[in-house]
This record gives structure tokens, C-alpha cells and sequence, in this order.
């Protein structure tokens, strides 16, 4: 803003140094037809004198805009940088926060990690123990059962071999009845 303001104040100054030299002109002018009626031409030189004044009016409130806007910069620049520093330190805080809230937590988790490893390594190794112990006892019940299923099977085949035996003898008496019968 500060160069577009230096901007109409640079040609404000250009028309200022142009009015000054047409001025100068119209002097001379003047003072070649001041025999004659001179007084369309002091007119003119009066007009040029108030629209010089008036460029110079003009380029003073130009500047004291120009030095006004300077100072709403500046005043917003400093407004801006204190935003910007208060912003920075509450992200920094957050940050530090975060970062704190983080560790603690990351702290807490490892000691519970660590105690329920170590309850863990306990339990699994009274789980195995307990294991072992039942697997012992299924393998007695398992042989007991297969002792007995053996047992059993040797039984049945006692049992069918022994009514096997009977049935080959009363099919041999039969046998023997019916060919004593035949001879008879």
C-alpha cells in the first residue's frame, strides 16, 4: 500500500513541477500583453496560483494518508505478530501436552504390558502344569480303557469261539444222531 500510495504522490509532484513551469510561462505571458488589457491573463495566473495550491493541498493529504496507512500496518503487523506469538506458544503448550500426556501413557501401558506378562508367565505356567497333570491322568484312562476294551474283546472272543465250539459239537452229535437214525 505504501508504494501505491508513493505512486500519486511522485505525480502529484510531476503536475506540481509542470504547473510551475506553465506558471513561469504565464508569467511572461503576462508580462508581454500587460500593455495591453492584462487582465484575462491575470485571471489565468491567478487560477494557476489556486491550482497549485490545491496540488499541493492535495499531495499533503496524500501524505498524511500515505503516514496513516504506514501506521495501520505497522499497528497490524504488531497485532498480527502478537497473534502469531500466541498462537505459536499455544501449539507449543499443546505440543508439550500431547508429548507429556503421550509418555505417561505410553509409561502406564508398558507397566501393565510388563505385569500381565509376568501374570501371564505365571499362569501359563501353572496352565502347563495343570496339563501335564490331566494329560497324565487321560493317558492311565485311555491305557485302562484300552485294557479293558482289550479285556472285553478277548472275552467276546472266548465267548464266541467257546459258542462256536458248542455249536460245532451239537451240529457233530446232530450229525451223528441223524446217521445213526439213517442206519437204523
Amino acid at each position: 500500500m505504501d508504494t501505491e500510495m508513493g505512486q500519486p504522490t511522485t505525480h502529484l509532484e510531476k503536475l506540481e513541477s509542470e504547473a510551475a513551469k506553465v506558471f513561469a510561462g504565464m508569467q511572461d505571458f503576462i508580462e508581454v500583453i500587460d500593455g495591453e488589457d492584462g487582465t484575462y491573463a491575470r485571471q489565468l495566473l491567478k487560477y494557476f496560483k489556486e491550482l497549485i495550491k490545491s496540488t499541493s493541498s492535495v499531495r499533503d493529504l496524500l501524505k498524511k494518508e500515505q503516514e496513516s496507512w504506514a501506521e495501520a500496518n505497522a499497528s497490524l503487523k504488531e497485532e498480527k505478530d502478537k497473534v502469531d506469538r500466541e498462537a505459536h506458544d499455544k501449539i507449543a503448550n499443546m505440543i508439550e501436552t500431547l508429548t507429556n500426556s503421550a509418555q505417561s501413557s505410553l509409561s502406564n501401558v508398558i507397566e501393565k504390558i510388563t505385569e500381565s506378562s509376568h501374570q501371564n508367565s505365571e499362569n501359563v505356567k501353572e496352565s502347563t502344569s495343570s496339563m501335564t497333570i490331566k494329560l497324565e491322568k487321560l493317558q492311565e484312562s485311555a491305557e485302562s480303557i484300552l485294557t479293558r476294551m482289550q479285556d472285553e474283546a478277548l472275552k467276546e472272543r472266548g465267548e464266541n469261539l467257546q459258542q462256536s465250539v458248542e455249536n460245532t459239537i451239537t451240529q457233530l452229535q446232530d450229525k451223528e444222531q441223524i446217521e445213526k437214525i439213517d442206519k437204523l
